[in-house]
């Protein structure tokens, strides 16, 4: 009676150890793809070597029920774990657009926001005053986006000659009352002309028109300082009071 339940005993053991083998082959078996991050080998493989070396002893298998659930097991996790790695990737790449570059989620708003004022600067031209000037410089500096959008403007206006080109466009920007406090260069207590951002917009505009990009910067610099001086002398004069006093 002792030694049947010490067969049983002995039985059961070998099948459990046997079960326990082919569960560890099935995880070893999980390797790296280049066409997939996980790929499950056949749970049922068992190393020639070592079943050569227990060739003479009894090879006692698990019931096929177990194996299939087993193999089933392992490939579930093995996706599952797949699957946890996309989402956290997923959830990185959010991470750095929301946290880290916000700038994305209000960039539309903004370039809104910079069309308006363009609009609402092409409507105030031409520029009449130092003080209009002056805000207007603040803007060129401070904003990149406006800055593109003038020199695409200015580009509409181009003639057959640079020298009408250059007068379209000045006569756009400035009142003649406003230029006729300027000059080119440094002339007497003139303010100067070419140190402003205004000024770099109108160069750049022009270099940029097809008829005029391979233009000489003295080609652009003299209808300009021509267009400058001559302001005084467009300018209207006003007409002198009429006096309501009757001539005797």
């Amino acid at each position: 009676m002792l030694s049947t339940h010490f067969v049983n005993f002995s039985l059961n053991y070998e099948i459990l150890e046997g079960i326990t083998h082919v569960i560890d082959e099935s995880f070893i078996g999980v390797v790296n793809t280049s066409s997939s991050p996980f790929k499950v080998s056949d749970a049922f493989y068992v190393d020639t070597q070592q079943s050569a070396s227990f060739s003479n002893e009894p090879q006692i298998s698990a019931p096929n029920g177990i194996l299939e659930f087993l193999q089933k097991m392992n490939l579930t996790v093995c996706n599952i774990k797949y699957d946890i790695n996309s989402l956290n990737e997923k959830v990185d790449k959010m991470y750095d657009i929301i946290l880290l570059e916000p700038s994305r989620f209000d960039h539309s708003s903004r370039e809104k926001n910079t069309e308006d004022i363009f609009q609402m600067e092409l409507s105030n031209l031409p520029l009449e005053t130092e003080d209009e000037l002056e805000e207007f410089e603040k803007k060129l500096t401070a904003n990149k986006e406006f800055r593109m959008k003038l020199i695409a403007e200015l580009k509409r206006f181009s003639r057959s000659t640079l020298p009408s080109t250059v007068r379209v466009i000045l006569r756009k920007m400035f009142t003649d009352a406003l230029l006729e406090k300027f000059s080119y260069k440094c002339l007497k207590k003139n303010k100067v002309f070419y140190t402003l951002a205004t000024y770099t917009v109108i160069f750049d505009a022009i270099k940029q028109m097809k008829k005029f990009k391979f233009s000489d910067a003295v080609d652009i610099e003299t209808p300009i300082r021509t267009f400058i001086s001559g302001a005084e002398f467009r300018e209207p004069k006003k007409n002198p009071p009429i006096s309501n006093e009757l001539s005797s």
